[in-house]
């Protein structure tokens, strides 16, 4: 994130464990979910990546408007949204 001027954007694929893990990932996530430099997490199934059968997910960073996000927002695909039970009220449906 250092790296990154003010204004800065990007995107980087980790294996789905690093959203749960505790100890020195817990605190570097922490810190920057409370940054707001977290737009947004694309949970991605398993057997996506040849010779990988874990599941990942894709973190897209941004640093523009950064102090104006107040955490993470989770939210369905809307097309899955729309046929599962747990769907809420409010939610845009496309």
């Amino acid at each position: 994130m250092t790296k990154f001027q003010c204004t800065g954007k990007g995107a980087v694929i980790h294996p789905h464990g690093v959203l749960f893990r505790g100890g020195a990932e817990g605190v570097i996530r922490k810190r920057i979910v409370k940054q707001g430099y977290i737009k947004g997490i694309i949970g991605l199934p398993p057997n996506l990546f040849y010779g990988n059968g874990i599941p990942a997910c894709i973190i897209v960073l941004d640093k523009e408007n950064a102090t104006a996000r107040k955490g993470i927002t989770a939210r369905p695909c809307p097309r899955c949204a729309m046929r599962s039970r747990f769907w809420r009220a409010g939610w845009t449906r496309i």
